[in-house]
This record gives C-alpha cells, sequence and structure tokens, in this order.
C-alpha cells in the first residue's frame, strides 16, 4: 500500500512544471555545430529587464565555455522598438556575421504568472467552516 502511494504521488508531482517551451527548431547540422561568438537578444519592452536578462544569460554561456555578447553593445537601444524591412534586416545580419557572430539567441517573454500565496505557514487540521473559528 505504501509502496503504491509512494508511485502515486510521485507520478502525480512529475506533471507539474512552471516554465513551458513554446517552441524550437534543430536544423540539420546541429550535431557537429560549435558556436565560437554568441549574441544575446532579449526582446521585451522593459529596457532595464533586458539589460538584466541579457547580463545574466551571458554570464551562464561564460560559465559553459562559451564567448557571447549583449544586444545593447552591438545595436542602438530602439532596435527592439520598430519593424524592419528585409533589407534593413539582411543588412544586419550581414553586419553580423563580419562581427564574428557565429549563432544568435533570441528569447521573448511572453507572459509572467504572479501568484500570492496567503497561507499562514502551518497546516490547520480539524478545519471547519465557522464565522471566527478559535476566536
Amino acid at each position: 500500500m505504501k509502496t503504491s502511494l509512494f508511485i502515486l504521488s510521485v507520478l502525480l508531482l512529475s506533471g507539474c512544471s512552471s516554465v513551458r517551451l513554446v517552441d524550437s527548431w534543430k536544423p540539420d547540422k546541429a550535431a557537429s555545430f560549435n558556436p565560437e561568438k554568441i549574441l544575446v537578444l532579449g526582446v521585451t519592452n522593459n529596457l532595464t529587464a533586458q539589460i538584466n536578462f541579457e547580463e545574466k544569460l551571458k554570464r551562464e554561456l561564460q560559465s559553459r565555455g562559451l564567448q557571447a555578447e549583449e544586444s545593447m553593445n552591438v545595436f542602438d537601444i530602439s532596435f527592439t522598438d520598430s519593424k524592419r524591412t528585409d533589407d534593413e534586416i539582411e543588412t544586419m545580419i550581414s553586419g553580423l556575421s563580419e562581427a564574428g557572430f557565429d549563432a544568435v539567441i533570441i528569447t521573448m517573454v511572453k507572459g509572467v504568472d504572479r501568484k500570492i500565496n496567503y497561507s499562514p505557514g502551518h497546516t490547520t487540521v480539524g478545519y471547519h467552516w465557522e464565522r471566527f473559528g478559535r476566536y
């Protein structure tokens, strides 16, 4: 009985997740690709959040032995604010290739759920729906 309860609880808890992968793409040559210089680009309206995110991701990539650069050091601040034409994008891509970038990591925050837990921090055993409880 205890083992079946344990297995059931493990299966229930393994389904809990707070992060969800929306989409990914992997080219056929991905197994042999080893980037040397990576550009980190965070797309958001909040400039402070973008700077903080890009710095943290850059540090994580560098801790894994990769050379990374933040988009703030490559593009101007208004880069993600306006729409670009195909010619402008092609010019930027060729400029990145000339600057030595092998890969670009583009990330975007689609939404944030903020939940506040109003639990008192301890379990209440024998709680009844009374008007003022023990008071």
